[in-house]
């Protein structure tokens, strides 16, 4: 099963325990080197960590107890992730040789393994998307703060996707 971060995001973080929503997530921190969720964020200053998930459900995240929600200052990877302010949903994507390609649109994530495993590129004009891609992390050479790299072979192979949707997870 994967999962996608358009539909991540807003899910309610349930307590197990107590069968309460504690909170909801605002986004999802990504360590662009590994390609790994380092937290789950929630609002400016909250998260939860993978490690305190113990379900990544289509409806919700489950954590064994409402104190396994941390301020950020709490965990030194997660402080280190945060300083390096490297987006991937957003980003702009080039081929190795400068070809662009588009723009991240969505981010598909195995919940199993709290792994980044595929990107949704697409083009944009104006509010409409076209020329939609799909780009496996195998295919990621670089993700920099202004863009992401993707191998040249993807470019020639180009490989078609369908746009994101609540059904594509």
């Amino acid at each position: 099963m994967e999962t996608l971060l358009s539909t991540t995001v807003g899910l309610p973080i349930i307590d197990e325990h107590s069968s309460h929503v504690v909170s909801r997530v605002s986004d999802v921190l990504i360590d662009t080197e590994t390609g790994k969720v380092v937290a789950f964020l929630i609002g400016t200053r909250r998260m939860v960590v993978p490690m305190d998930v113990t379900a990544w459900e289509r409806d919700h995240l489950a954590i064994s107890n409402e104190m396994h929600i941390l301020d950020h200052g709490d965990v030194i990877r997660v402080n280190e992730v945060l300083k390096k302010q490297i987006p991937v949903a957003g980003n702009k994507v080039f081929t190795e040789s400068g070809i662009y390609i588009g723009r991240v649109t969505d981010i598909v994530f195995d919940p199993r393994l709290f792994e980044m495993k595929k990107i949704f590129v697409s083009k944009t004009f104006l509010i409409f998307h076209y020329d939609h891609r799909l780009v496996t992390t195998k295919q990621i050479v670089e993700i920099r703060q202004d863009a992401v790299i993707v191998s040249d072979v993807f470019a020639k192979s180009r490989g078609k996707a369908e746009a994101p949707s609540l059904s594509a997870a």
